[in-house]
């Protein structure tokens, strides 16, 4: 299955019903978090293909080890500089409590995204795992228990594209072309929290593209995705060998496709979160 250079499909949290409203709501509290972000929302529209993969790595997710993980990656990582003057804040016409939700998105990205960036990799060594790389791996566990209900801010609402007029449209396309070029299927769900302000994307897209042509951003990016390839071989032998039939070719393609797609963007997209919080900190 090749993914087409449009929007990634998704099934949205609010449309969710059955197993895969389930599996929304323990990524959701096991991560303690408010949003389930895009890489699950595509792999639910791929028939088994989220089961399979939540299987597989959420005992991780419901025991903590993989945001124990995904806290120790973000601590390894140097802040990297935004520079927001005070005059530029105030002309995004941001109330205070419009600050404190764009920090609370940035620490929720900032909390959720390198976990998923570990469990992603990890998924990818048990779909390329011989026999004996798998006997390395911990024995079954017992019934994946539910994790309890988590207590989280609520973060401003993920605008639909649909919706949005065509000047929001294009600055999130600009952002989004930012970090992964002309390549389409993606636009940050990061970012649509942000669409009520607009003035804001703009500055956002003015900061960021100096951290890009400097280098700075690809270069820590590309360093943490590194730092994660070292954490999610050790993660992966954490996964318990849980009784499963091997997922159907379309998931498994869907998996590595998203494997391929996401990575270096998940690491981009953490830093930026972070570097935004820590600039509206200031």
């Amino acid at each position: 299955m090749t993914m087409a250079n449009t929007a990634l499909a998704e099934i949205k949290e609010a449309d969710a019903t059955g197993v895969i409203a389930d599996i929304y709501n323990d990524i959701r509290n096991s991560l303690r978090v408010p949003m389930v972000n895009l890489i699950f929302r595509h792999m639910a529209t791929v028939p088994g293909c989220l089961e399979w993969a939540w299987a597989s790595v959420g005992p991780l997710y419901v025991s903590g080890r993989v945001a124990e993980v995904a806290q120790a990656l973000l601590a390894k990582q140097q802040p990297l500089a935004l520079n927001f003057s005070s005059d530029e804040i105030t002309a995004c016409d941001m109330s205070a409590e419009t600050l404190a939700a764009v920090r609370a998105t940035c620490r929720a990205y900032s909390s959720a995204n390198p976990a998923n960036l570990l469990a992603l990799k990890a998924l990818r060594l048990m779909l390329d795992e011989t026999p004996q790389a798998r006997a390395q791996r911990k024995p079954t566990p017992g019934a994946l228990t539910r994790p309890p209900i988590a207590n989280v801010t609520a973060l401003p609402p993920m605008a639909e594209m649909a919706a949005l007029a065509d000047d929001t449209k294009a600055l999130l396309r600009a952002l989004a072309h930012q970090l992964h070029g002309p390549d389409g299927r993606v636009i940050p769900s990061f970012y649509r929290h942000f669409t009520a302000w607009p003035q804001f994307l703009q500055l956002l897209l003015r900061q960021l593209q100096l951290i890009i042509d400097n280098g700075t951003l690809g270069t820590a990016a590309a360093a943490m995705d590194h730092q994660a390839n070292h954490q999610a071989s050790a993660l992966y032998l954490d996964c318990p060998v849980v009784p499963l039939a091997a997922p159907s070719e379309a998931a498994a393609a869907t998996l590595k496709e998203l494997i391929d797609l996401f990575p270096p963007n998940i690491c981009k997209m953490t830093l930026i979160a972070q570097a935004i919080a820590r600039s509206m900190a200031q």
